[in-house]
């Protein structure tokens, strides 16, 4: 036995993958949690030569470059943008001369901040009284396993807020007793998927302090 075929069989003991020729294969990746009105990108990779040909199709969106649905077929394209339409799910489809590939997405609705209960919007109470609670609904949106963490804020005039420290629950309770007149509102941050939002606004509207009796001699 020659010293080459000696070394090429020690080669190819080491390395199983060069026992047998590897075929590429078309592939396409990209995010599968999407969240709608938003662009994407997804990349797309195959075994192409100079007579390669390829189309694209979307369902459940559109292209962000044509603003259609397929492209025309034609030379392979290395990636494609993505605008996802508002429903549960969607799929990218690649149909080329050396194959053919799909990803489905699933569609999550935008991150929403939660509304403020009726009764709970306008609150009216004496000076120095501590308020109701005020309740919120639930957040939904943002991802599709979202992880949510909630602040609540307040302003006296609906354009500087401020955190108020501690208040991190789905409901406001305020413990302490108001004197003045006080804008709330909850904030959430989606940790997936790195949005925020707000809920609606809640008043809290106190009244005047008891006027001042002064007696004289």
């Amino acid at each position: 036995m020659s010293q080459v075929y000696k070394y090429i069989m020690a080669i190819t003991f080491l390395f199983p993958a060069l026992r047998t020729p590897v075929f590429g294969q078309v592939t396409v990746s990209g995010p599968t949690c999407v969240i709608p009105r938003t662009v994407y990108q997804y990349v797309i990779t195959g075994p192409w030569d100079p007579a390669s040909t390829m189309q694209v199709c979307v369902s459940g969106g559109q292209l962000a470059d044509s603003a259609g649905t397929c492209t025309p077929t034609g030379r392979p394209l290395a990636f494609v943008r993505v605008t996802w339409n508002a429903g549960g799910s969607g799929s990218l489809q690649v149909q080329s001369s050396k194959g053919n590939s799909t990803i489905t997405v699933t569609l999550s609705d935008t991150l929403s901040g939660g509304t403020i209960l009726v009764a709970a919007k306008t609150q009216r109470i004496a000076y120095q009284a501590t308020p109701s609670v005020i309740n919120c609904s639930s957040s939904t949106g943002g991802a599709c396993s979202p992880q949510y963490s909630y602040q609540w804020q307040q302003s006296v005039d609906q354009v500087t807020w401020s955190d108020l420290p501690g208040d991190t629950a789905q409901n406001l309770v305020l413990t302490q007793a108001v004197t003045q007149t006080l804008f709330v509102r909850r904030k959430v941050t989606d940790k997936k998927s790195n949005t925020m939002a707000f809920s609606d606004i809640a008043l809290v509207d106190v009244g005047a302090p008891a006027p001042t009796i002064s007696t004289t001699n």
